[in-house]
């Protein structure tokens, strides 16, 4: 019994650290393909809306840098020198990384290389965006570093733990969907790896948002960017870019998610023995519809749950001539998904 008053008087004494108690930094990992002789307009525009908000975020306690990695660079084009030259214009500190013609299109793999050098560097967060993404709000950065601070008192966690979790910045072409993981760097001390090598260059971003979902601690952020190629293809979205890469998917939902939680768990009560985090539970509520009944549909979403359980509402608009848009808005919500079907399947179908 004392030894549990002890722990409970622990945590009750780290509860309340948070981000102004230490300054932290951030590295933004960006994948780039310079294949051609000069960075296209497209480039120019979303690296310099990231790198303004790398300025913005020069808060007394939070410090960032970008850390890059080409893909296909030949070293005969000029393109490169156009990169050195925007990150000189704003003083924005980067480092480069030159990945092996070998590791085409394998952006996951590229994601594990620039974390690990992040983290080797001295970086706390990191999170990878690209040369195709734009911010929207340009305090992102300060934004997320509050939702982990709060995150971080919600869950009651000890200091040692700051930074636990996942969060996940809103992608306006694809609401609801975890596109931008922001990870600490316990993560790689947690699982041993960013994730496993059997990804390629699909579905690593659910997976992490899933895995800290186990231990309500996957959330997203109301900072926001626009994927503007390639991310989640909508059904409805006649403007969509695909990816410069053809995508490779894997199973991931069972045996490695399976697999990740459990090295996750073993981690922290090793780190914790005295009083290990509690797992949540996890709820998927599918709702089929035809009708779209959007104030019926709004009143779900709401429903409040327990303490300890992490519920997600998957809806399943089963009418492609349905108002997908308005149903997508309550995507905003953080914890609904919608997904539209080719065609009417009916609702057995549609549950499946």
């Amino acid at each position: 019994e004392l030894r549990v008053w002890l722990c409970m008087l622990w945590f009750t004494q780290f509860s309340n650290f948070g981000l102004a108690d230490q300054n932290v930094s951030i590295s933004v990992l960006i994948p780039m393909i310079l294949h051609q002789k000069a960075l296209t307009v497209e480039q120019k525009m979303c690296m310099t809306s990231i790198i303004e908000s790398l300025q913005y975020a020069g808060d007394k306690n939070i410090s960032s840098n970008i850390i890059l990695g080409l893909d296909e660079f030949h070293g005969n084009n000029s393109a490169i020198d156009d990169v050195r030259q925007l990150f000189q214009k704003f003083d924005i500190a980067f480092q480069i990384i030159f990945f092996p013609a070998s590791l085409k299109g394998q952006i996951c793999t590229y994601w594990k290389l620039m974390a690990n050098q992040a983290v080797s560097a001295g970086s706390d967060f990191f999170v990878m965006l690209g040369d195709d993404v734009k911010i929207v709000d340009i305090d992102w950065i300060p934004a997320v570093m509050r939702d982990f601070d709060r995150m971080h008192k919600e869950l009651q966690l000890p200091a040692d733990l700051f930074g636990f979790g996942c969060i996940a910045l809103s992608d306006l072409q694809a609401t609801g969907f975890p596109t931008f993981p922001i990870l600490h760097k316990i993560h790689l001390k947690l699982l041993g790896e960013l994730f496993s090598p059997l990804f390629v260059n699909q579905d690593a971003d659910p997976f992490l948002f899933q895995l800290y979902r186990r231990w309500g601690a996957a959330r997203f952020s109301s900072a926001k960017v626009v994927n503007t190629r390639g991310g989640v293809q909508l059904l409805e979205d006649k403007t969509y870019t695909v990816p410069r890469y053809e995508r490779v998917h894997i199973d991931w939902k069972h045996e490695l998610l399976g697999a990740a939680v459990d090295r996750v768990s073993h981690s922290l009560a090793a780190l914790l023995p005295a009083a290990p985090i509690q797992r949540w539970i996890t709820v998927d509520v599918i709702v089929p519809t035809f009708r779209v009944n959007l104030t019926i549909l709004d009143s779900i979403c709401r429903l409040s749950t327990s303490r300890r359980a992490d519920v997600a509402f998957i809806l399943v608009v089963d009418n492609p001539a349905a108002d997908a848009a308005a149903v997508r808005a309550l995507e905003r919500r953080g914890n609904v998904r919608v997904r539209v079907n080719p065609r009417n399947l009916g609702a057995p179908a549609a549950r499946n």
